[in-house]
């Protein structure tokens, strides 16, 4: 995607390649998706760790689990929702690239495991000792 802006221009014929709220969006868009990796890394690290040591999970370390799940899945559309206007109509398209981006990682933050007020419910509610309202926790 990044890489398609550098020969862009837009209908006023701009270079969008020196375009400062170009480069704030292509550097907010890559911040997010680095956040959310570095997340992932570390809970995957905590769970192969958990696995090795044996040790059960608390119902705490699993909401806290899935609340960061749901906050990478946001930070996810968030970045793509950054990019896709930087494409233009093209991007509408339902055969552009960033168009099936969209819609994928859209699709997949929609899993109820990891939809955000979904999250953040379940978080609080075991945090304040009120338990999971979710019975697969």
């Amino acid at each position: 995607m990044v890489d398609d802006l550098t020969s862009r221009q837009s209908v006023t014929g701009a270079d969008l390649s020196k375009t400062a709220t170009v480069h704030t969006r292509i550097g907010k868009a890559t911040a997010l998706v680095d956040a959310a990796d570095a997340m992932m890394e570390k809970i995957r690290a905590a769970i192969v760790s958990k696995g090795h040591a044996g040790e059960e999970f608390t119902l705490e370390e699993r909401a806290n689990y899935r609340l960061n799940l749901g906050h990478i899945a946001q930070s996810c559309c968030e970045a793509v929702d950054e990019l896709l206007p930087l494409t233009g109509g093209r991007g509408l398209e339902t055969t552009h690239p960033m168009q099936r981006a969209w819609r994928d990682v859209h699709a997949i933050a929609q899993h109820i495991g990891l939809v955000w007020d979904v999250q953040t419910g379940l978080y609080g509610n075991v945090r304040l000792g009120h338990g999971s309202p979710d019975p697969k926790l």
